[in-house]
């Protein structure tokens, strides 16, 4: 935005558009809209500042917008009109967080005692949605297509369906919020349940412990999309921030997945749509910035870890390589794929002597007729915990085509590292996307754009 000084992006539709605030020179922020290269300066309702906080599928867009007299107020956007939602009785300040299809809105909204209370407008009247109990505050996070409302009360995960309100985590009694809710009712969040906070996920009437990145104390899990998709971010003690994604049962750091000369840190993933698209916001230059992560195409690949074993058992405390195989098939030919490009858990292929040579060769490794290439990768540099059940590899051909391919694995010896906490169940325990996107493309929504224009698109990782 033109004289901007900072950006964040707080959610992405289905469209690829983002939404979120920009701080001008001045110090005030403004509620943008992102599409297609444009950002859009979406005003105020007659004050300093706005922040946009949700889009739906039609483009509109809620927050929340400074007034004449100084009080902030929830906000719907659309084509180019801004209306102010009001507060609810008694309030003097309310923020509009989400709007489903129908363009239902959610937020929260003080109210006659100086409490924040959570409310649903629809068709111009807010209703306020009560609290667990007679006093206390209640936040709205998000609302699906059924009309399904998540968000917290008395620092309780609440569920509004059916016009009833749902503890979410009656049992622990620790603090718990709700963030997003799916179509399917799937809803994410965070909790202290297992001690320091944790991403989670409720479905089904069970909560799951997403875990955390390795290394780091505490997540959180700030979306979820309609393929079981999570995105939020890990934390340690001194709130160093890595934007986070689950999927299929595992937690990869997206900074793993951008080139490491791009010089972002991706502090914080906000919202990601059906197409695994991810908007969030991290430091580049030490300035904050908002960005769009785009899945690069990727071709699925058989790979074989360690081919002449049965149970692909890996110990990280050895100074071993394990040997690695893409297959060729009728229809994929692995002698086309770059050796340089290869990597297993983040691990690269190793090199022959005095590194002039990758430690790879063809070989019909499952006796088919068809050429295989094997690789072999250290031990050491493999990035996995006792919570991986498998490991991802990616790679490219010559041409450039990007492949991706996982088996299962076998983590033995006292160096594998915990990440999840022990009750965590094995196996996959939500339906998850069977094709994990790669977020390689790394569009950035630039924050001083002249004439509201501009975009610096970034090289995806090779």
């Amino acid at each position: 935005m033109a004289g901007g000084v900072w950006s964040s992006a707080q959610a992405v539709n289905n469209a690829g558009q983002v939404v979120g605030t920009s701080v001008l020179s001045g110090g005030y922020g403004r509620a943008y809209l992102w599409s297609t290269g444009i950002m859009t300066n979406l005003g105020t309702l007659g004050g300093s500042s706005s922040t946009a906080y949700g889009i739906n599928d039609y483009g509109q867009v809620v927050g929340t917008a400074g007034t004449p007299t100084s009080g902030q107020h929830a906000f719907l956007w659309n084509n180019g009109a801004m209306t102010d939602l009001g507060t609810l009785p008694g309030g003097r300040s309310s923020y509009a967080r989400a709007i489903n299809a129908s363009g239902q809105v959610v937020g929260n909204s003080t109210a006659s005692g100086g409490y924040k209370h959570a409310f649903l407008w629809s068709n111009g009247i807010m209703a306020d949605l009560g609290t667990l109990e007679d006093n206390g505050h209640t936040y709205a996070k998000d609302i699906n297509a059924s009309g399904q409302i998540v968000g917290s009360s008395n620092s309780h995960a609440i569920l509004w369906s059916e016009g009833n309100m749902i503890d979410l985590d009656p049992i622990s009694g620790k603090r718990s919020e709700a963030e997003a809710i799916n179509d399917a009712g799937q809803i994410v969040g965070t909790s202290s349940a297992w001690g320091n906070a944790r991403a989670c996920l409720w479905s089904d009437g069970t909560m799951t412990n997403l875990g955390v990145l390795p290394g780091y104390a505490a997540s959180d899990a700030m979306d979820i999309n309609s393929n079981g998709q999570v995105v939020g971010w890990s934390h340690n003690s001194i709130y160093e921030e890595r934007a986070s994604f689950w999927s299929n049962g595992n937690i990869t750091d997206l900074n793993s997945v951008i080139e490491s000369d791009l010089d972002w840190q991706l502090q914080r993933a906000m919202g990601i749509n059906d197409s695994g698209q991810i908007a969030g916001y991290g430091l580049l230059d030490s300035s904050t910035h908002a960005f769009l992560l785009t899945p690069v195409p990727s071709t699925p690949v058989t790979i074989d870890i360690k081919p002449d074993s049965d149970n692909n058992s890996i110990n990280l405390g050895s100074n071993g390589k394990i040997p690695v195989a893409i297959l060729s098939t009728d229809d994929f030919d692995a002698t086309t794929v770059d050796p340089a490009t290869i990597t297993l858990a983040d691990a690269g292929v190793l090199m022959r002597g005095k590194g002039d040579d990758w430690m790879s060769s063809f070989e019909d490794v499952n006796i088919d007729g068809l050429l295989d290439l094997l690789v072999h990768i250290d031990t050491q540099a493999l990035v996995l915990d006792d919570g991986n059940m498998e490991a991802q590899l990616t790679g490219e051909t010559f041409d450039g085509l990007s492949i991706w391919g996982t088996d299962a694995i076998s983590l033995v010896g006292k160096s594998a590292r915990k990440f999840m906490d022990p009750s965590i169940s094995e196996g996959t325990l939500f339906p998850m996307a069977t094709a994990v996107p790669e977020p390689g493309t790394l569009i950035l929504l630039v924050t001083c754009m002249p004439m509201l224009l501009g975009l610096d698109v970034q090289r995806r990782k090779r």
